[in-house]
């Protein structure tokens, strides 16, 4: 009995009933408290400039717009022991943008923090479509829309997704999938590690890597008849869609499935889980390969 009362009362100290009912652990001592602050910018940034983003935790989304205007809105979410330290914190991250001899770049300066506190920073962009861009974050989504300038867009834990945009493409994820729907890009390099890749109406030069998820791909009916097309993954399907009047010497390959094609490939050597051939004159090169599943060519 005296053991159950001496539980009862280190219980009692432990869990604090707050005014509003809610239990509050305090032993654990978690900065769970969450306070958000947003931060409007705004430079001009001329036609062919390059932006360059960068954030350690948050999304980045960017739209091209017919303004001269580089437009931002960072949401600053800083998360502490109490609301009145999460909001101080939020309130002393700066960012700002600095004017750079390519165009602007945007920097984050945080604030001292104690341990298990944290400061994440996301940021909302207009730029002009005429921009190329640096974008990068460690846990975030990017996204990108009319952009028609290069592009260079990099999460370690993240999806990519893209449309309607028009530079060279350079996406890079570890956990993510990549969606690029409607670009005139002549070189597209996608590469992501645990997630699928997804084209719809492209018309460039790919290489396209993942190691556990599906690529499924679609070229424009009237892109480049000699495209050099490079795609590899271990764990999922490739189908792909070629142009018109594609034009390839073919190398596909599978461990653990089948290769299908609806289009006439003059064949060298035996059918089975590896075809070799050509496909017209053998302008292009199509490189295709699969540890665990089927192959389609369209």
């Amino acid at each position: 009995m005296k053991l159950f009362r001496l539980f009862l009362m280190i219980s009692v100290i432990i869990l604090v009933i707050s005014p509003a009912g809610c239990v509050i652990d305090l032993v654990g001592g978690g900065a769970n408290e969450k306070y958000e602050h947003t931060v409007e910018l705004a430079e001009k940034l001329d036609a062919g400039s390059t932006l360059s983003a960068k954030t350690s935790n948050g999304s980045i989304t960017v739209t091209g717009t017919e303004n001269e205007i580089c437009h931002i809105v960072a949401t600053i979410s800083a998360r502490s022991f109490s609301v009145e330290e999460a909001q101080l914190l939020a309130e002393q991250t700066e960012i700002r943008l600095e004017r750079k001899p390519e165009g602007l770049k945007t920097v984050i300066v945080r604030p001292e923090m104690k341990r298990n506190e944290s400061v994440s920073v996301s940021f909302e962009i207009e730029v002009p479509h005429q921009t190329a861009l640096d974008l990068q974050t460690s846990n975030g989504k990017i996204q990108l829309s009319q952009i028609e300038q290069e592009i260079h867009a990099t999460t370690s834990n993240g999806k990519i997704e893209m449309a309607s945009v028009a530079g060279n493409i350079a996406a890079h994820t570890s956990n993510g999938s990549i969606t690029i729907r409607q670009t005139t890009a002549q070189s597209l390099d996608l590469h992501t590690s645990n997630g699928s890749i997804k084209c719809e109406n492209i018309y460039g030069n790919m290489a396209a890597s993942t190691s556990n998820g599906s690529v499924n791909i679609q070229y424009a009916a009237d892109a480049n008849s000699a495209t050099h097309i490079r795609i590899t993954t271990s764990n999922g399907g490739i189908d792909l869609v070629t142009p018109e009047n594609y034009s390839a010497k073919v190398d596909a390959a599978t461990s653990n499935g089948k290769i299908h094609t609806g289009i006439p490939i003059t064949m060298q050597g035996e059918i089975g889980k590896r075809l070799n051939g050509v496909i017209r004159d053998g302008q292009g090169q199509l490189y295709l390969r699969t540890s665990n599943s089927s192959i389609t060519i369209h």
